[in-house]
């Protein structure tokens, strides 16, 4: 079994998404400035300075919409002050937030025969590109120097489990090709 995933580059990641403001107390945020996504769910990643801050998915649970998870996290109240928040707030730049919702998340990656849930393509893709924030920040070098020779394929092996019976686990290997040069 192969899966096939289409990831965004680097610089389609840094060069798109919509500017969200941080809301320091008194003041009120608006999931209005999240236009259509507001109301969707799915995963999103914010960028601010050609750097990729954070990702994260909205995919259940009370908060499981971009508007309501957002919400908690630019909003002093809401985010109780959490360390993210402290991190968005003391940025002297805009922050961004490319959003990719659970239809656009579905067309990303190929199951071939397999059905597999759009909100268990979302969290696989989460974790590719929690994977992918290391390489395209370049904080983490996984033992590869600037030098080193380009990475043309990268294999991650999942555990994909049947949603009624998790005792049933299929071992598949995900085959990422032709990743983009500014990854390494």
């Amino acid at each position: 079994m192969s899966i096939i995933i289409r990831i965004p580059t680097r610089e389609e990641i840094l060069s798109s998404g919509v500017v969200v403001s941080v809301a320091t107390f008194p003041v009120s945020w608006s999931k209005n400035q999240l236009n259509d996504y507001a109301n969707r769910s799915g995963v999103y990643i914010h960028h601010s300075i050609q750097v990729i801050l954070y990702i994260g998915k909205t995919t259940n649970g009370t908060w499981a919409t971009f508007g309501e998870r957002l919400r908690r996290e630019f909003q002093t109240k809401a985010s109780q002050n959490s360390n993210l928040f402290r991190l968005l707030s003391n940025l002297n730049q805009e922050v961004k937030c490319v959003m990719f919702d659970l239809d656009e998340l579905d067309a990303m990656i190929e199951t071939g025969d397999y059905f597999l849930e759009r909100e268990r393509k979302a969290l696989i893709m989460e974790q590719v590109f929690v994977l992918g924030k290391f390489v395209f920040n370049l904080k983490i070098s996984h033992g590869y120097s600037s030098n080193s020779p380009r990475i043309r394929t990268l294999l991650l092996t999942f555990y994909i489990t049947n949603a009624t019976n998790d005792t049933n686990k299929k071992k598949t290997t995900l085959r990422l090709e032709k990743i983009p040069n500014t990854l390494v």
